[in-house]
């Protein structure tokens, strides 16, 4: 019974101190958190979502947001060894939002970005695995939100890669999975076309869409989209590495020519 009482004690001050703040302060918590994301503040977010995670563990918006920002800090991140971490917590996050709400859409798509970030960073079989992770997610992000420009983008880009992937990791992929699932680079172009037309200020479909007509050899066209990125204005702070991205590849174009 000594053991016992000082235990409910703890128990009852941070009830006691989370329960007005989860009723009153969540909503609040929230609109600051998208506040500091549109000044592109994105730890800022992180740090306001995950100070009220501990009285609200179960909230469906503060996981996706906090994934979400989560993968935000990775794209503005330098080093290779911090993205990975950052596309982690995004992927932990995600996959704990999918537990609460399973038929959100924000927890299947923001799984599947992370996902496909980080399968970037890595080679071998963790390659393989992620890539067969992104697709099953976005298609379920899909399947909820058949024009959601996001997810129409991971299919886009998991084509290209999926198509384009080195036959080693083919072969590997084989091997361990009984191969990956179909894709082509004329998927790719019909996935990202679509994005495009969903939201055509978005500088990273028009840079990946580049990169997809790239994949089927229509360079002129490649040409217009990454000429597109530069007049558009960035709405993010990684959108400014997207055109820097794609001022490099019309470089590359130049010399094709």
């Amino acid at each position: 019974m000594k053991k016992i009482l000082p235990a409910l004690f703890l128990f009852f001050i941070i009830f006691s101190a989370c329960a007005p703040a989860s009723e009153q302060n969540l909503a609040q918590t929230i609109k600051t958190g998208e506040e500091l994301g549109l000044k592109w503040d994105y730890r800022g977010a992180v740090n306001v979502y995950e100070s009220s995670l501990a009285c609200n563990p179960a909230s469906f918006e503060l996981l996706w947001k906090l994934a979400y920002n989560y993968i935000k800090l990775g794209l503005v991140a330098k080093k290779d060894t911090d993205k990975i971490s950052l596309y982690g917590k995004a992927m932990d996050y995600a996959t704990r939002a999918i537990v609460v709400n399973d038929a959100r859409i924000e927890g299947h798509l923001w799984l599947a970005v992370a996902e496909g970030r980080l399968a970037l960073l890595k080679g071998g079989r963790e390659k393989v695995t992620l890539s067969k992770n992104v697709k099953a997610e976005a298609e379920k992000a899909l399947k909820i939100d058949p024009n959601n420009d996001a997810a129409l983008h991971v299919m886009g880009s998991w084509n290209r890669e999926a198509a384009t992937l080195p036959g080693i990791l083919k072969m590997f992929a084989k091997i361990i999975y009984g191969g990956l699932p179909p894709s082509s680079t004329e998927d790719a172009v019909k996935y990202l076309e679509k994005a495009v037309a969903v939201n055509p200020k978005s500088i990273e479909h028009h840079l990946e869409l580049g990169k997809c007509y790239m994949a089927v050899n229509k360079w002129d066209l490649a040409k217009k989209e990454w000429a597109e990125c530069s007049k558009l204005t960035p709405l993010d702070a990684y959108d400014k590495n997207f055109q820097e991205e794609a001022k490099m590849l019309l470089g590359e174009y130049k010399k094709r020519r």
